[in-house]
């Protein structure tokens, strides 16, 4: 993860800014000291290389790959996340469609997930496919064919992906490079939207469990920033942020969940969602990189909180829970950049609650 320093900067200096006023003024403590490895101070965000046009800075091209740059090639999701192949009819396809997408064959070429589709289990009609609300897939023209040739005239077959590098019900943002196909952009701004419902379900949960009030007024604020990334996806897309769909309506966060959300979807996945936000905006120009800087910046904000709302939650009903949910963690495999971000960025911080969690995170 080439970004991964400019991460844990970014993402325990907007921790530091929290401790504070959340009343978890500990947490700050591991954040205090951390140098780069040239000995400068933790810094803000924004400090990514600029863009150039065909010039040299300290003797680089900004315009040439270097070992600093994400592969562009890489298909790290596929690798990683749930991934599967579904072959519905098109009516059924059209359940999960980008509106406004291309067809071909008559089926969608992008579906993303809709919640308020109602999957029940055992269906034979969605046999195979995935059920996440980070889902997102895209038409397998070779296997359709295959199947039409075969005597299936209204079959449609996609190759579906569920994203796991950010937080879910959140961020998506495909492939290291910044996409700009329309329904790219307009199925990210969906699921951008769809994290406004996320930070609100944590929002109520912390509430009703008498958490401090600016951690809850916190997670507010984060709902708010996820509608603003919504609406600047939707501008790149070229369409009405009015075009977007209800909110779906999430089922309550049980203490297990919320737990895991904060942690996985929140410290670990929010971080990883910064250092694509961070890659993409080095191969992005104008309102596009100013869209990826925006949401980095803010992703960093909401990763901070899931380390906060990890350390009161520990502090209130002991380490046990969290200790499990890590070994849990460690036992299903995270993947290699999950692993550096819960390494050098996680557990530090963590270390510092009065029970720290395994020394092998």
């Amino acid at each position: 993860m080439p970004e991964l320093e400019a991460v844990r900067r970014a993402v325990w200096s907007r921790l530091r800014a929290l401790a504070v006023p959340a009343g978890l003024a500990g947490l700050a403590v591991a954040c205090d000291a951390p140098k780069h490895d040239d000995g400068h101070a933790a810094g803000h965000i924004g400090r990514i290389p600029p863009d150039h046009k065909r010039g040299h800075d300290h003797g680089h091209d900004h315009d040439q790959p270097n070992e600093h740059d994400p592969d562009v090639h890489a298909n790290e999701e596929r690798e990683r996340c749930p991934s599967g192949t579904w072959c519905p009819e098109i009516t059924d396809a059209k359940l999960f469609w980008v509106e406004g997408a291309e067809e071909d064959l008559r089926c969608p070429k992008r579906l993303v997930a809709n919640p308020t589709v109602d999957m029940p289990v055992g269906d034979p009609r969605f046999k195979g496919f995935s059920r996440s609300i980070d889902m997102r897939a895209e038409l397998d023209r070779q296997a359709t064919l295959a199947r039409r040739n075969a005597g299936e005239s209204e079959t449609c077959c996609y190759d579906w992906l569920d994203h796991c590098l950010g937080r879910p019900p959140l961020t998506h943002a495909g492939a290291l490079v910044p996409p700009a196909a329309h329904e790219e952009w307009l199925a990210r701004a969906q699921l951008e939207w769809f994290s406004v419902a996320s930070f609100l379900r944590m929002a109520r949960a912390l509430a009703r469990r008498g958490a401090p009030r600016a951690l809850v007024a916190a997670h507010l604020r984060a709902a708010e920033q996820e509608q603003v990334h919504a609406e600047l996806c939707c501008e790149l897309a070229g369409v009405d942020p009015s075009a977007l769909p209800p909110l779906p309506e999430l089922e309550p966060l049980d203490d297990a969940l919320l737990l895991r959300e904060a942690l996985v979807s929140g410290a670990i996945g929010e971080s990883l969602a910064v250092g694509e936000a961070l890659a993409a905006a080095r191969h992005s120009t104008g309102r596009t990189r100013e869209t990826w800087l925006r949401i980095a910046e803010d992703e960093a904000g909401h990763a901070a909180l899931g380390l906060a709302v990890v350390a009161w939650w520990t502090a209130r009903g002991g380490p046990g829970q969290l200790r499990a949910q890590l070994d849990e963690l460690h036992a299903a495999g995270l993947g290699a950049q999950a692993e550096q971000v819960l390494r050098r960025i996680v557990t530090p911080v963590l270390e510092g609650l009065e029970a720290p969690p395994p020394a092998r995170a």
